[in-house]
């Protein structure tokens, strides 16, 4: 590949990501979320999206924050009755937390603005070229996150461990949802 296409294809993704997931999260989460959410906040909501789920411990090393971090964002959304939680009786920490119907309504919300967002920014292309644009993306994101050994919650599936995506392992379930 040659260094212009390499830094066209890097800059591209990087425009994409910003606008698509941070300006959009954003003003979702400021301007049409019935709560307003801080970004921690809303990534613990998509998380529990996903898991069954998780203890307060869990979601701290996911996201790279603090257990005392982890516990004031969950304190918050636990008081709006956005997430449920069981306390351990011995450590706080140990809690588990699960998502409400009102987390579960936001989360839907937001997953909902953004397949708008691409219905309508595919609508210049024929069936034809999306199928070709999803499946070259698609191969992109799988080789790129091979190369660089990434092991999150999968970027692919976005985290709904469905038999769909491609970094499915023997399994059929998405096999980099782990920190």
């Amino acid at each position: 590949m040659s260094e212009f296409n390499s830094r066209n294809i890097a800059n591209y993704c990087r425009v994409l990501s910003t606008a698509l997931c941070e300006v959009t999260e954003q003003r979702f989460r400021l301007e049409q979320s019935p709560v307003a959410l801080s970004k921690t906040q809303f990534t613990i909501l998509r998380i529990l999206n996903s898991a069954e789920s998780l203890r307060v411990n869990e979601v701290a090393e996911y996201l790279r924050i603090s257990g005392a971090a982890a516990s004031k964002n969950v304190d918050f959304l636990y008081g709006k009755k956005l997430i449920g939680r069981k306390v351990h009786s011995k450590d706080r920490r140990m809690a588990q937390v699960s998502l409400l119907e009102k987390g579960r309504r936001i989360v839907n919300d937001y997953q909902e603005l953004c397949r708008s967002i691409h219905s309508k920014a595919l609508e210049i292309f024929s069936q034809d070229e999306q199928d070709t644009l999803a499946d070259l993306l698609g191969r992109y994101v799988c080789q790129t996150l091979k190369v660089e050994n990434v092991s999150l919650h999968c970027l692919t599936c976005n985290g709904e461990l469905n038999k769909n995506c491609q970094l499915s392992g023997p399994e059929e379930l998405c096999h980099c949802f782990y920190s």
